[in-house]
């Protein structure tokens, strides 16, 4: 009850803005679990330039919502979370770019992790990026091709 009365309390761009960031974690979560990277990739890129700027939010505020809805997706990864915060952020018109990077654990073991930069800043993934050696950025252009 308390988390709902939370989310009425909001105001209503808010509530609208974790609605959608839910729905797209939501869907990405599963489409991850179903259909391949790159298709997923291709169909969140068409989806977000049918309607560029007609939702336009602060990144700020697109990384809170994605944040928040993520806890309560269950698996919503990092590449989940980095995917979504992308799609909102081009549907507001904004240019993002979505980083993977691989590395090796204490005991040799392949790890990855995604994190979302703009501007040379880094987003979503927090400083955990700084272990990881980036692959080549994947960005809306080169997954179209």
């Amino acid at each position: 009850m308390k988390r709902l009365r939370k989310f009425l309390s909001l105001p209503a761009a808010e509530r609208k803005l974790l609605i959608r960031a839910f729905l797209l974690v939501a869907a990405i979560r599963l489409g991850l679990w179903t259909i391949s990277f790159r298709r997923l990739q291709r169909i969140l890129n068409r989806a977000a330039a049918k309607r560029p700027q007609a939702e336009a939010v602060s990144v700020e505020r697109a990384v809170w919502a994605v944040q928040v809805a993520s806890r309560r997706v269950p698996g919503a990864s990092c590449l989940t979370q980095a995917m979504a915060a992308q799609t909102l952020l081009r549907r507001g018109g904004q240019a993002s770019r979505l980083w993977i990077g691989v590395a090796k654990d204490l005991d040799r073991k392949f790890k990855a992790h995604a994190w979302i930069e703009t501007q040379g800043r880094v987003l979503l993934g927090g400083p955990d990026f700084a272990n990881y050696v980036a692959l080549p950025p994947l960005d809306a252009k080169a997954l179209e091709q």
